[in-house]
């Protein structure tokens, strides 16, 4: 602890804390210009963040399409990773209102095309949206997202 010095808290006549007189600044908080190369490098990032989001919207609109295509009537389908898996998400469950139209866990292959389309996910599901159904909110040994029908057109 230091000890109080009075001198270096000025007081006016009545006891109160008066402005003390401050000398120039030792440090400047002023940041440096950045050097060319670190602009191109922030430029560079957001080009690569914005091309990946345009990756994903166009992955998710044909996830939705190719869904459609293949279980009409589709108003819910699922995708599922595996903690221990790298290869990121595959098609769990699909639903035609509480009625299940394909089921992974049921043996159902995963058709091809919708691996593709999953793969552009990795282990990242930036775009696939949590799930709503209790049950597959947690999961010990990986986990669900939803892929979005909504948006869909469904074609017959």
């Amino acid at each position: 602890m230091t000890t109080f010095t009075e001198a270096e808290h000025p007081r006016a006549a009545a006891g109160q804390f008066i402005e003390k007189a401050q000398g120039a600044p030792e440090v400047s908080l002023d940041a440096t210009a950045p050097s060319p190369a670190r602009l191109r490098l922030v430029a560079a990032a957001a080009a690569a963040r914005q091309a990946d989001q345009e990756v994903r919207a166009a992955a998710v609109e044909a996830l939705q399409e190719e869904i459609a295509a293949l279980y009409p009537g589709a108003t819910e389908a699922l995708a599922f990773r595996s903690y221990d898996d790298y290869e990121g998400y595959r098609l769990s469950t699909v639903y035609v209102g509480d009625t299940v139209v394909f089921d992974r866990e049921e043996g159902d292959r995963q058709p091809e095309n919708i691996s593709s389309f999953l793969s552009n996910f990795g282990e990242d599901p930036t775009g696939l949206d949590e799930p709503e159904r209790d049950e597959y909110i947690e999961s010990n040994y990986g986990d669900y997202r939803v892929i979005p029908l909504a948006a869909a057109e469904v074609t017959a």
